[in-house]
């Protein structure tokens, strides 16, 4: 068996968009670095003028508000001292009677940014902010006066918090970022593999790869195999991260090869459960559009959703039915929807004892409902989904699929993510999870229910050009209905004609 570290093809250390901006900002950063660490080195020969000492403060400052920009664009947990003790120095700076006190300051400012240097250089997370306490300790010996003695001391606080502005500022595309998700090429079994591993964190996370035959783990002896998921594409495996720097350890066949990984400190989203994928494609959404994912879509329901299954509702109230066959799962959001859905049947009056598929359920309930659909398991009359189903392989299973959108998946904006996804992430599916968090806002535009299909003929092609990607590959999405009411009461006369003419009973046919 070998055992190999393999560095990767495509890391994507750092979002594409803001590289140019992100370059430029690493220069400014160590060009002042250099401006900083040369008043307080030589100040002994140069003396401390006021240009000496007002470049030291202008370089300092430079240093730690670039710095925390560049946090920013890969977003990390802060020290606290990161904030308290920069400030602290700028204010002693400007109060202290150096003269008396300049022994003291001195080493007790050295001791305390080589402390955190030492402490805070294990936990990648905090190497940042140890950096901004030197460069507050070494800008007081650019602006200060102290003893001759104690160059030294500013010596070896220069070579700390230069070495350190290296590794920070240095473009290394094999270091993950800590706690950000990670896409990675990686050669196994004489072939390209894509692997995601998401989010990156400590305790649980969901390892992806684009082919079979794949085991996943964070020690060769412990590996788990993966599998595929309902509702997404790839293979899975959930695999138990340590905190920090460590290795993924993929294997395929008898080959054996070790994936970089820094997960960080700070624990992320609960991804364990039947919706981690779902959760998982929130988080890689959300890092294709250089924003921070908030918690998994399936803790909570969202209000426009609510609306959305209300309308849903009113419809089939319109169009006659007494009840429907209510699918749910234990999840809060499904929970959620089903209170929702109840009310609105309630106020229909309507019960759930049989009639039309509503599905509120997560993926995992959704792909098992849908297939006892189309087996005749379950009741005909088509079959309704929550918003939050619009996926492909859900979508594929022949069951005469309606939703409720805002928007059409062929819109541009939708179109637009679904590029995005498949340049930095090939074989990804698209998600209404992903595309919400790569979007920042919901969408709006009144609700219509839309039809999934199989048969493409003269749907024809969006006028927006985005290299042919399309939301559902090999189907189609198209609207059966005006626009719907959000507020649950079905209006008999109110429905539309192409809505009373859609074919929704009969599940369509593969071709």
């Amino acid at each position: 068996m070998s055992s190999v570290v393999v560095d990767a093809l495509a890391p994507h250390a750092h979002p594409s968009a803001a590289g140019d901006g992100i370059a430029g900002l690493r220069l400014l950063v160590v060009v002042s670095l250099v401006v900083l660490t040369g008043t307080a080195l030589l100040r002994p020969v140069a003396g401390a003028g006021r240009v000496v000492r007002w470049a030291a403060v202008v370089a300092g400052v430079v240093v730690v508000a670039g710095e925390w920009a560049l946090t920013a664009l890969a977003p990390r947990p802060q020290h606290v001292l990161a904030s308290v003790v920069p400030l602290a120095l700028a204010v002693a700076a400007v109060v202290v009677p150096w003269r008396r006190f300049a022994p003291v300051v001195a080493v007790g400012v050295t001791a305390l940014a080589l402390a955190e240097f030492a402490v805070a250089w294990s936990e990648a997370e905090f190497r940042d902010a140890a950096l901004r306490t030197g460069v507050a300790a070494l800008a007081w010996f650019g602006v200060a006066r102290p003893r001759r003695s104690l160059h030294a001391t500013a010596a070896v606080l220069a070579v700390a918090v230069l070495a350190g502005a290296a590794h920070l500022t240095a473009v290394d595309p094999r270091r993950p970022v800590p706690g950000v998700l990670q896409s990675r090429e990686v050669a196994l079994g004489g072939e390209a593999v894509r692997v995601l591993v998401a989010p990156q964190r400590p305790g649980w996370n969901l390892v992806r790869v684009t082919r079979g035959g794949i085991a996943a783990g964070a020690a060769p002896e412990r590996l788990t195999a993966t599998a595929p998921r309902p509702g997404t594409g790839g293979w899975w495996a959930l695999v138990d991260l340590p905190p920090g720097r460590g290795s993924l350890w993929l294997r395929r066949g008898g080959e054996l090869v070790a994936l970089p990984v820094d997960t960080g400190s700070r624990r992320g989203p609960d991804v364990s459960g039947p919706d981690g994928p779902e959760c998982a494609d929130a988080v890689l959404g959300a890092w294709l559009a250089e924003r921070v994912a908030g918690g998994c879509p399936a803790d909570q329901l969202t209000g426009g959703d609510a609306e959305a299954l209300r309308a849903t509702v009113g419809f089939l109230a319109a169009r006659g039915r007494r009840s429907v066959t209510l699918v749910a799962d234990h999840s809060p959001r499904a929970s959620a929807a089903a209170a929702v859905v109840h009310d609105a049947l309630r106020r229909n009056g309507m019960t759930d004892s049989g009639g039309p598929v509503l599905v509120v359920a997560g993926w995992a309930a959704a792909d098992r409902a849908l297939r006892d659909v189309a087996a005749g398991r379950l009741p005909g009359g088509g079959s309704y989904l929550a918003p939050w189903l619009l996926t492909a392989p859900l979508l594929a299973i022949p069951a005469a699929q309606v939703i409720p959108l805002r928007q059409s998946p062929r819109e541009p904006a939708a179109l637009a993510y679904v590029a995005a996804l498949n340049d930095r992430v090939p074989g990804a599916v698209a998600t209404p999870a992903g595309y919400a968090a790569w979007r920042g806002e919901p969408d709006t535009g009144p609700l219509r229910l839309y039809a999934a299909s199989l048969v493409t003929m003269g749907l024809g092609t969006s006028r927006h050009a985005h290299g042919g990607v399309t939301w559902f590959p090999g189907g189609g999405i198209t609207p059966v209905s005006d626009g719907l009411t959000g507020d649950g009461v079905g209006r008999r006369w109110g429905t539309s004609r192409a809505a009373a003419r859609s074919p929704l009973r009969k599940a369509p046919r593969r071709p």
